[in-house]
């Protein structure tokens, strides 16, 4: 290859380098600090949900590999405005999705606990809370992510990584002398929320898309995520009065999450051209 060729690629590796390095450390400091200040039974009852956690994540990653090599070819060959469709497009698919699992979690995460472990070895309902505004979050930008990667953004890209999980750090050992491993878990999503998605919004709407779209998206991701909100308290509030045996009760719950928070998410967003296109695509896919 030529040099100047050579001398590229060498570049974006190194870029690419610094921003695995910060996603490796934004994941391992919650558990360092947890294990330093709170002792290892806590981070072993942690682990346990976060390990529930992480299952979910790692099947939506599949579907996030599966799109990533058609999102960069379609940013090569297709316009700035059909792309940008796009992203609308898969950021609602992504929400109602996220959405779904994180109104699951919410309802069942205790229910399933207490048969696994037993109601010794579980955190407060408000760990689940948290635990369930990570997931949503931790989608959302995973998403941001995959367009990022896709459209090799890296150099932009290098230093918010790195930046995002020095203040991840800091707000663990700030939050967790106050709120324990509710201040962990919430410092990893206020360093996500606060630090690493505007500023990868900025670089994608910078370098991939217009900056006079970014208000439009902005929009958008606030809509779902109320209706998520309200989602998750409509379905929470039902499951509430689902008071049975252990296995029946996660039973009838499950059916009562698999139902109407589909419904609910139906009946908002049936009339949005977003739907109209997934629907389309969903069509495209099974011919």
């Amino acid at each position: 290859l030529p040099t100047e060729q050579i001398k590229e690629i060498n570049h974006r590796i190194r870029d690419l380098f610094t921003s695995k390095v910060g996603a490796v450390i934004v994941n391992s400091a919650d558990t360092i600090v947890i294990s330093a200040f709170l002792g290892l039974t806590v981070l072993a009852i942690y682990q346990n949900y976060f390990y529930i956690l992480n299952s979910i994540i790692g099947f939506v990653t599949i579907i996030f590999n599966a799109c990533m090599a058609g999102i960069g070819n379609s940013i090569i060959v297709e316009t700035k405005k059909k792309n940008f469709e796009d992203l609308k497009k898969f950021t609602f698919i992504v929400a109602w999705i996220a959405g779904f699992c994180t109104t699951c979690l919410l309802c069942l995460y205790q229910p399933f606990m207490d048969i696994w472990v037993g109601k010794n070895l579980e955190l407060e309902f408000s760990a689940v809370i948290c635990f369930s505004i990570y997931y949503f979050i931790y989608e959302i930008n995973q998403l941001l992510n995959t367009y990022k990667d896709a459209a090799g953004i890296w150099h932009e890209d290098r230093f918010r990584p790195l930046v995002t999980a020095l203040a991840n750090l800091v707000m663990n050992l700030i939050m967790v002398q106050f709120w324990g491993i509710y201040g962990v878990i919430l410092s990893t999503v206020l360093s996500t929320l606060l630090v690493g998605m505007p500023w990868l919004l900025h670089n994608l709407f910078t370098v991939l898309f217009s900056k006079e779209q970014l208000p439009l998206y902005l929009k958008k991701l606030s809509f779902y995520g109320v209706i998520t909100l309200a989602n998750c308290i409509i379905t929470y509030f039902v499951c509430s009065f689902i008071q049975m045996d252990k296995l029946l009760t996660i039973i009838v719950r499950g059916i009562v999450c698999c139902v109407l928070p589909n419904f609910i998410y139906f009946v908002v967003y049936c009339k949005t051209p977003e739907f109209k296109e997934s629907v389309q695509l969903a069509d495209k896919m099974t011919k």
